[in-house]
């Protein structure tokens, strides 16, 4: 980087993948949003905005941090529960993590170990008990900008 270079930055809008698989999940009872299948997120995340919105009054449990995929990231974050989810009519309550993300929400690794989800690729499916719910895929594009 040359000293001219290094007053500017970069604002990165997003980090994220070049395409994503959602499905649709409900929250509490009646919030309907996409969440994004998510095998590198090792929790189940839910966007703070999107939790204002589920409907009833779910308790803050515990205070945490979330560490992200970038080098010393983390946000501040709450883990809240039980909170009502339901995937192709199958309904589960779980804690799941509170955090300032973009998505409406982030069906993390723990959730799909947990409950057994198969993801197939080829066919943009997952099935949960014997369940099959489709998954649409969503292409985006980085968005980076120089200040």
């Amino acid at each position: 980087m040359t000293p001219k270079e290094e007053g500017q930055s970069v604002v990165i809008c997003q980090v994220r993948s070049d395409s994503m698989f959602r499905i649709h999940v409900t929250l509490g009872d009646g919030l309907v949003v996409q969440a994004v299948i998510d095998t590198a997120a090792e929790v189940t995340l839910v966007s703070d905005r999107v939790f204002k919105k589920i409907p009833g009054d779910i308790p803050v449990l515990e205070h945490v941090s979330v560490m992200t995929a970038g080098r010393d990231l983390c946000m501040k974050g709450a883990i809240v529960g039980p909170v009502k989810i339901e995937i192709g009519g199958q309904t589960f309550t779980e804690k799941v993590c509170v955090a300032q993300i973009e998505d409406s929400m982030l069906l993390g690794l723990d959730f799909m170990r947990k409950h057994g989800i198969k993801i197939d690729i080829p066919r943009s499916t997952i099935s949960i008990r014997d369940t099959v719910v489709s998954m649409s895929e969503e292409v985006v594009s980085d968005c980076l900008r120089v200040a």
